[in-house]
């Protein structure tokens, strides 16, 4: 999300709809963090001057940033007329693949295109809560079980489900990316769990393949 904030080179908001850590130093973005009740009127005010904020409310949670709710996310990206809204709608507590659960993810009514992610390091390792958040989901989607080895057909099956990668999407584009691909053998995982993506779902019309560490993070674009 913040890759994508540092590399457009128009009017840029990035928040959250759910929990989420304090925005990191290196985001070049005026910092916005009020109460709800009043957020709206500060981040027209502040956009006027400012094309890159990145807003949130309060929280009571240590060490964590506020959601700010999906309505409000939606009518702040037409009263401040920004040209793209980034926005944090899941999380996967620090793990790299995950499922959603109830009430995720928190999309605003306005969302264009949703992005589900998944790291391509999960291929090769036995799912478990070391590097899956909700791992009963992601064994009720994928058929993997607890302790067994993820293969890229698991990553495709999430990614191209309607209860995991592709939840609530309703008429936004999807665009999964695969992410932190870094050697010769990720690539080759990533690209066969794209194109199995692409074999179950013609809605899906590319997916990313990504290393977000990089300069250039693209590494492969996989398209129908």
């Amino acid at each position: 999300m913040y890759r994508l904030a540092e590399m457009h080179g128009g009017k840029v908001a990035i928040t959250t709809t759910v929990h989420t850590p304090p925005f990191p130093k290196r985001l070049n973005a005026l910092r916005v963090v009020h109460a709800d009740d009043d957020l709206l009127e500060r981040i027209v005010e502040y956009a006027d001057l400012n094309h890159r904020i990145a807003y949130a409310i309060p929280s009571t949670k240590t060490a964590r940033l506020g959601p700010v709710s999906p309505e409000m996310v939606s009518r702040i990206h037409v009263a401040a007329e920004f040209d793209l809204t980034l926005v944090k709608c899941d999380g996967a507590r620090l793990r790299q693949i995950k499922a959603p659960g109830k009430g995720e993810p928190v999309l605003p009514q306005l969302a264009t295109t949703v992005v589900p992610l998944v790291s391509i390091r999960v291929v090769g390792r036995p799912l478990s809560d070391k590097i899956a958040h909700r791992v009963d989901h992601i064994s009720r989607i994928t058929g993997a079980g607890r302790g067994e080895i993820i293969t890229y057909e698991h990553v495709a099956r999430l990614l191209a489900s309607e209860a995991g990668g592709l939840k609530d999407v309703g008429g936004a584009r999807p665009v999964p990316v695969i992410n932190m691909v870094e050697s010769r053998e990720q690539l080759d995982a990533a690209t066969r769990a794209a194109e199995r993506v692409l074999e179950l779902r013609s809605d899906v019309k590319c997916i990313l393949l990504t290393a977000m560490t990089r300069e250039d993070p693209v590494i492969r674009v996989i398209s129908q």
